[in-house]
């Protein structure tokens, strides 16, 4: 599965996060889990969540919400594109 995959498969499972909740959850190459990663790489792992969550915005798969301050997103709500996109991406949680 690729990045985009991955992403989408967290957000089915967590439901509604920040793109550092996201981060921590997805497989970094290299690195046994989140905190392995040294501060440059969790750096640049969440500017490429950041890029991927906006990709995917543009999609139409997320959407992102503001409350307080915090940007969170989530999985788009009842779109048909979302659907076909998702199956695209072979994103097994949404299946």
């Amino acid at each position: 599965m690729d990045r985009l995959g991955e992403i989408v498969n967290i957000l089915g499972k967590i439901g509604k996060a920040t793109a550092f909740e996201v981060a921590q959850r997805v497989r970094w190459r290299g690195a046994e889990n989140w905190g392995s990663l040294p501060p440059l790489g969790k750096y640049l792992a969440l500017g490429e969540t950041l890029s991927h969550l906006r990709r995917l915005e543009v999609l139409g798969v997320v959407e992102r919400l503001e409350a307080g301050g915090r940007l969170q997103w989530r999985l788009a709500v009842n779109s048909l594109d979302t659907s076909r996109i998702v199956r695209r991406l072979g994103v097994e949680a949404l299946k």
